[in-house]
């Protein structure tokens, strides 16, 4: 009884009501603290508002006890239990003895009675199995000198003053146990009352004979019958005993399972994933504080009602399947799919239970997005992989064809492709999003300065290239860097190179316009036929960016003018198949 007044303070006298859940746990301390098995909730006008034998509130017959309210007296010392006057229940017709105790239950701390009972049943049992002949009256009987019960039927009438008896005034108040000869309280007749006080509680048991049912001279031997008869007294005593006895252990051991229960929420409450649990009727009956965050909705508003009702859009669904998966074959169900109501990609595990199931959910839309990047990027490997072997091949090809010999075709070929892996590793470094300008001038340069960077001078503003762009426009610096290094500015140690990069606004969008510009080298000239450098250059930046390229062969060094847009990436260069 302890457990479910514990249990009525901390959920509250309307959850209990309204949740099957937390009615089921009530009723299951119920039944687990003997007596008859049944609990009941009085408000302070002994009204009942909560039974453990049927969900809901009692049926209005039960308000108030044999047209009063209920009273509870303070206990007896050195108990814990609160021993109340004997009660008709209206429903069995039996006498029964109600155990119970003071409570506080809702936001004002309103005063109310949790109640057990013990009935007649038992005691009615018991006197069946006796065995004696003629066969005594026995009677349960409360402190005060209230009857409880009177066995066989018509014994202790409503007239009959048990608290002004001799039993009550004289006999009881000096020893606990003992027996008398006079007027019987049972009955009113002369006969010999045995009599045992249970200790602690305000319960005495009693048992009698009259003396007209035996001979005069049977009167020593039923005195010794009498004397037998206090040890049945005694069992009944320990029936009783018994009985509260159990309800005080399971009282101790359902102590352990609240408490378990406790740890079990507050665990419940912490975690970051959201759990819930439906009843067989789909009927929500917990929900926890992530879910409360991730649905939006505070879990009073979802306590006891379907979860169909509230949450339409996933009837039908792959989560309403799932669900039926799991409760019609009784093995937990693990899951992802995209959910109606919060418009997202969530991982979903449950687990049937006795009472209906058991979910958690945590929302996974990070996880797919990454998933779903990753396989973009694997795609974009391969095609970028295959893209790159065929720019290769192209550099191999056309190198091979303008290579006067396989030393001149391995030195062309090998700058190319140091020229095309430089402009990999700059757009690795950055996650294959971007690579600034000035940053491939750095590498196109590199491997011609020999440790003097005051061979060239590179300003413009910050201008990052997407992939694409990066890589193509690495391949056009390499070609003007090797010819600069082999017939231009950086073959003489008087050669100096300016580049300068703008950003320029058009009604297409931003361009680049990119000047390469050389001096103090050796005088140059136009070339008796184009090469491949050439054809690379003005080919690559009109067929892959759809730019111009304006090549001047000046007296005092190469001008190189190249304009293209800023464009978004839409594949890796291809160099062009002309010669």
């Amino acid at each position: 009884m302890r457990q479910a007044a514990a249990l009525l303070v901390h959920e509250g006298l309307e959850t209990l009501r309204r949740s099957p859940a937390q009615w089921s746990r009530f009723r299951n301390l119920a039944r687990a603290q003997g007596g008859n098995g049944t609990l009941w909730v009085f408000d302070e006008n002994g009204t009942a508002v909560l039974g453990s034998n049927r969900f809901g509130p009692p049926a209005p017959a039960f308000d108030g006890i044999d047209g009063r309210p209920f009273e509870v007296k303070p206990p007896a010392a050195g108990s814990d239990l609160v021993i109340g006057p004997p009660i008709l229940d209206r429903h069995s017709g039996r006498r029964m003895l109600p155990i119970s105790r003071r409570i506080t239950f809702g936001n004002d701390d309103r005063p109310g009675t949790i109640l057990s009972t013990l009935d007649a049943e038992g005691l009615t049992n018991f006197y069946k199995t006796l065995a004696y002949r003629p066969r005594p009256m026995l009677a349960v009987l409360v402190a005060n000198g209230d009857l409880f019960f009177c066995h066989p039927p018509g014994c202790g009438g409503p007239d009959t003053g048990f608290a002004q008896s001799e039993l009550f005034r004289t006999h009881l108040p000096n020893a606990p146990v003992g027996t008398i000869e006079g007027k019987s309280p049972l009955d009113g007749t002369d006969g010999i009352l045995s009599y045992r006080s249970i200790s602690g509680l305000p319960i005495v048991v009693a048992t009698g004979i009259s003396t007209d049912e035996a001979l005069a001279g049977w009167r020593l031997r039923l005195r010794w019958n009498a004397l037998i008869a206090i040890a049945g007294l005694g069992a009944a005593a320990i029936l009783i005993w018994q009985t509260l006895q159990v309800m005080r252990r399971n009282e101790d051991s359902l102590a352990a399972l609240d408490e378990a229960h406790r740890r079990n929420v507050e665990i419940l409450e912490s975690i970051s994933d959201a759990f819930f649990a439906l009843d067989e009727r789909w009927t929500f009956t917990y929900v926890n504080a992530a879910a409360e965050r991730i649905w939006g909705r505070r879990r009073e508003s979802l306590l006891g009602r379907n979860i169909w009702s509230e949450f339409p859009e996933a009837f039908d669904s792959e989560i309403h399947r799932q669900y039926r998966r799991a409760a019609e074959t009784r093995e937990p169900v693990e899951f992802q799919t995209f959910s109606p109501i919060l418009q997202s990609w969530i991982e979903m595990t449950v687990y049937p239970s006795f009472a209906g199931l058991s979910v958690y959910f945590h929302d996974i839309s990070e996880r797919k997005r990454a998933e779903q990047h990753q396989k973009m990027l694997l795609a974009e490997l391969s095609h970028r992989v295959k893209n790159t072997l065929a720019v290769v091949l192209s550099i191999a090809s056309q190198t091979r064809r303008r290579s006067a010999s396989l030393e001149e075709f391995d030195e062309a070929f090998r700058g190319r492709i140091l020229a095309l892996a430089n402009a990999h590793g700059l757009l690795t470094a950055s996650r294959w999003e971007e690579a600034r300008i000035d940053a491939l001038i750095s590498e196109a340069l590199r491997p011609y300065m020999r440790g003097d960077d005051t061979k060239y001078r590179a300003a413009g503003p910050e201008i990052s290239l997407t992939p694409k762009t990066a890589l193509t426009v690495a391949l056009v610096l390499h070609e003007l860097a090797t010819n600069a290094a082999k017939y231009g500015a950086l073959s003489s140690s008087t050669g100096y190179i300016e580049i300068r990069w703008s950003r320029e606004a058009r009604d297409t969008g931003p361009w680049v316009r990119l000047s390469w510009s050389e001096s103090g080298g050796p005088k140059v000239g136009a070339p008796a036929r184009r090469g491949f450098g050439a054809d690379l250059i003005e080919r690559s930046i009109a067929h892959e960016l759809g730019g111009k390229v304006q090549l001047a062969f000046c007296e005092d060094g190469l001008r190189c003018e190249i304009t293209f847009p800023l464009a978004e990436e839409t594949d890796l260069p291809s160099l062009p198949n002309g010669a």
